[in-house]
């Protein structure tokens, strides 16, 4: 089984209950946290997922209206506020789902 901690940044991913590729943007420096984007033509934006490896979670972070995931320059303050303890991934169980990778593509 594939870990958060073995994904590097440019990787793509799919879980299991989606068949939407997702591609990591960053990873903290202890591999604990990921956050991954996906393009959402539709909007003209991205969907964004984040891994709490510890916790073994993925989901959005806690914050009602998040501050953006569509830049590397979002995405590493977002991942800065993650390891700051500033932000976490959602602990709502209708947003977090078990982490369950099945695919990786480099």
């Amino acid at each position: 089984m594939t870990t958060a901690q073995s994904l590097a940044v440019g990787t793509k991913v799919q879980f299991s209950e989606s068949k939407r590729w997702w591609r990591v943007r960053a990873v903290s420096a202890d591999g604990n946290f990921v956050i991954l984007t996906s393009p959402f033509n539709l909007r003209q934006t991205v969907l964004y997922t984040i891994i709490d490896d510890r916790r073994g979670v993925r989901g959005p972070d806690d914050r009602i209206f998040s501050n953006g995931y569509e830049s590397d320059e979002n995405i590493n303050d977002r991942l800065r506020e993650l390891v700051a303890g500033d932000i976490t991934v959602s602990q709502r169980t209708s947003k977090t789902v078990e982490l369950d990778i099945v695919t990786v593509k480099p």
